[in-house]
């Protein structure tokens, strides 16, 4: 299962469909606070997380799943091309990172490579 973590809803509704149509099955959250207290959490085998969400940020949800244990491959997704430092990167533990808007091809390679899919 892929989670995707977006406070835009369009955003969220467009990558689960795209996820399900490349036979994915996907869970979406409207926020890094909603996603860390899912129930089933231990089920997402990727997550896709926005940098900059409303209330808790992209890279604050990262520290908040490693601070509980949680060892879930990540893909940061921003539309804002200038907040991300490779500092800040590198302090997330260097995940990959995909400026919107992506290609579909682009977001699928990523996630196939996380997850040792062909």
């Amino acid at each position: 299962m892929v989670g995707v973590v977006d406070d835009d809803v369009s955003v969220r509704k467009g990558l689960a469909r795209l996820l399900r149509s490349a036979s994915f099955a996907a869970i979406t959250f409207a926020s890094g606070e909603e996603c860390l207290v899912a129930p089933g959490l231990g089920r997402i085998a990727c997550l896709l997380v926005d940098i900059n969400l409303g209330g808790m940020s992209g890279f604050e949800l990262l520290h908040g799943l490693n601070q509980s244990g949680r060892r879930i491959p990540v893909i940061l997704i921003t539309a804002d091309h200038e907040s991300v430092s490779r500092d800040a990167l590198r302090a997330a533990g260097s995940p990959p990172l995909l400026r919107k808007p992506f290609e579909a091809n682009a977001l699928l390679a990523s996630i196939n490579h996380l997850l040792g899919l062909p």
